[in-house]
C-alpha cells in the first residue's frame, strides 16, 4: 500500500495545545460552550427522566426499554443496542455523562453507536470480560476533516474522552471494544486514565490515513494494560509523565507510530513499557516504532519487555520525502530526545532495516548490552503482549 505523507492531525494532543493544558489559546476557555442542549433536546430529555427516574442529562436515546438506573450505587446500565444519532449529527451523537453516574455498564453483546464524554471520575465498562460490549463510531473515512472540525476540537469526538478540565480522580475504561471512533479511541489530557482489557479497533480499510484514528492517550500516571490497539494512526501517545503500557499488543499500520513521542513543545517525561508486542502488518509506513513528529521535549522510557520485528529483506520502508528504509527510531524533530534504558532482567526483541532516521537524538546505552544506536536489540525471554 502506498501511503501519502502523514497529515498533522495529531497536533492537538501536544503539550502546547491550549485546550490540552489549560493554557491561553484562540479557542474558548470552555470547549463545551457550544455543547449546551437546545430547547428541543431538553424537551426530549424529559421523557426518559420522568418515566425511569434517570439522572438529569441522560441522553434522549436512552429509555426504560434499553437502560436501567440504580441510584443506590450510582450505576447506569445500557441493556440493548442503542444509537445516539446519525452520521451527520455532530453533537447529539455524543453523551456528556451526568456527574451523578459513577459507573456506566454496557451489556455484553450490545453496541452503543455514539461517543461518551466523562465529566467527573467514573468507570465505563462492558459487563463481560470478552469485550463483546462495543462502542461504535462511523464507517465514514475522514469524518472530522470532511466536516471541518478543527484540530483543537477533534478530541471531543473520540470513542471515549475525559473533558479536558474535569477534576482529578479515577477515570477507568475496561472490558470494551472501541471500533471506528469518529476520531481518537480513548483520550484524556490532564487526568489519570486507566484502560484495562480494551480493544481499540479500526476496520475502515487501508485508505483511511486522514481520520485521526489514534488509539490511547492519557494524562500523567495513565495506564494501558491487558489490551490490543489496532488503528491507522498513532497507537499510544507517550506525552505525559509516568505512563505505563503493560501486557499490550499493538498492530502497526501505515499511518502512525506504535509509540508517538510528541507533536509540540513539552518538558521531560518518563514512561515504562512492559511486555508489549508490536505486530508488523505492512511494508510501507509513515512512522517508525518510536517516532518524534514535531516539537522539543525529552522522553525517558524504561523498557521491561518489548518485541517488534520489522521485515529487513526486502526492507520495510518509511516515507521521508521518498521511500527509505524503515528505522526503529524516526526522530523527525530535531528538538526531540529519546532516552531508552533497560528495566531489571529486560525482555527485548526489536529490529528494523536501520536503527535511526531524522535529526532528533536517541540514547539506548545499556539496552541489551549495547553501547549505541543499533538496528536490532535482543535479550531475555519472549514477549507475549496481551495474549489475544
Amino acid at each position: 500500500m502506498k501511503w501519502a505523507p502523514r497529515t498533522m492531525g495529531t497536533l492537538l494532543l501536544s503539550a502546547t495545545a491550549g485546550i490540552a493544558c489549560g493554557m491561553d489559546s484562540d479557542v474558548s476557555d470552555d470547549p463545551y460552550d457550544e455543547l449546551e442542549p437546545s430547547a428541543d433536546d431538553m424537551e426530549l430529555d424529559d421523557a426518559p427522566r420522568a418515566a425511569c427516574g434517570f439522572p438529569v442529562g441522560t441522553h434522549p436515546a436512552l429509555q426504560c426499554s434499553n437502560a436501567t438506573w440504580t441510584p443506590q450505587d450510582k450505576t447506569f446500565k445500557i441493556t440493548d443496542n442503542v444509537t445516539f444519532g446519525g452520521n451527520n449529527n455532530i453533537e447529539g451523537f455524543c453523551w456528556n455523562i451526568p456527574p451523578a453516574i459513577k459507573t456506566l455498564v454496557i451489556q455484553g453483546g450490545k453496541t452503543l453507536t455514539g461517543c461518551l464524554r466523562m465529566q467527573t471520575p467514573m468507570t465505563i465498562k462492558g459487563s463481560t470480560t470478552n469485550r463483546s460490549a462495543t462502542i461504535f463510531g462511523t464507517d465514514t473515512t475522514q469524518w472530522a476533516v470532511s466536516r471541518g472540525i478543527p484540530d483543537t476540537e477533534k478530541w471531543k469526538y473520540s470513542g471515549i474522552s475525559v473533558r479536558w478540565d474535569a477534576p482529578a480522580g479515577a477515570y477507568k475504561v475496561k472490558n470494551l471494544t472501541i471500533e471506528n471512533a469518529r476520531t481518537y479511541g480513548v483520550t484524556a489530557y490532564n487526568q489519570r486514565l486507566v484502560g484495562d482489557n480494551i480493544h481499540i479497533l479500526h476496520t475502515r480499510g487501508d485508505n483511511d490515513d486522514k481520520s485521526n484514528s489514534d488509539g490511547f492517550g492519557g494524562g500523567p500516571n495513565s495506564v494501558l494494560r491487558n489490551s490490543r490497539v489496532d488503528v491507522m494512526d498513532d497507537s499510544v501517545k507517550l506525552y505525559k509523565n509516568n505512563m505505563l503500557v503493560k501486557n499490550v499488543t499493538i498492530v502497526h499500520r501505515g499511518n502512525g507510530a506504535p509509540f508517538q513521542l510528541g507533536w509540540g513543545n513539552a518538558g521531560t517525561t518518563t514512561a515504562t513499557i512492559d511486555n508489549v508486542l508490536v505486530l508488523d502488518q505492512e511494508n510501507e509506513f509513515n512512522l517508525g516504532l518510536f517516532s518524534a513528529s514535531n516539537g522539543s521535549y525529552t522522553r525517558n522510557v524504561v523498557i521491561k519487555g518489548l518485541a517488534a520485528k520489522y521485515t529487513t529483506s526486502p526492507a520495510d520502508k518509511v516515507w521521508n520525502g521518498s521511500w527509505q528504509s524503515l528505522p526503529l527510531f524516526f526522530m523527525k524533530s530535531g528538538g526531540a530526545q529519546l532516552n531508552l534504558t533497560a528495566g531489571t532482567s529486560p525482555n527485548v526483541d526489536i529490529k528494523a532495516p536501520i536503527g535511526k532516521r531524522g535529526p532528533g537524538s536517541v540514547s539506548a546505552s545499556g539496552l541489551c548490552g549495547s553501547n549505541g544506536i543499533k538496528k536490532s536489540y535482543k535479550c531475555g525471554q519472549a514477549v507475549t503482549g496481551c495474549g489475544w
